[in-house]
């Protein structure tokens, strides 16, 4: 097997994917365009990992500080930032 630079980007990407099953992280950390050529990445991870129902998340996009705030009392969880816009990433899962 050769081993290439896409090689480790591949990796990358579905490691992020792994930790996070965040499409948009996954996209921004990959710098695709278009959120279709990261899916894969989130398909891979979730083969891995076996993730079945209980493994899926709904995800949030919050622009304000007042969006965040209710979104955190709507019990979702801090993700990550996107850019240098004050935007955050949240997520919380479909099945409890």
């Amino acid at each position: 097997m050769e081993i290439s630079l896409k090689t480790f980007r591949h990796s990358k990407g579905t490691i992020e994917a792994y930790k996070t099953r965040d499409l948009f992280h996954v996209q921004r950390i990959l710098r695709h365009r278009n959120a279709m050529n990261t899916q894969k990445y989130i398909h891979w991870a979730e083969t891995i990992s076996g993730a079945g129902p209980e493994d899926e998340y709904v995800t949030k996009v919050a622009k304000t500080l007042e969006e965040y705030c209710r979104l955190l009392e709507q019990g979702f969880t801090y993700v990550s930032d996107y850019g240098d816009a004050n935007v955050k990433g949240l997520r919380k899962r479909k099945y409890l």
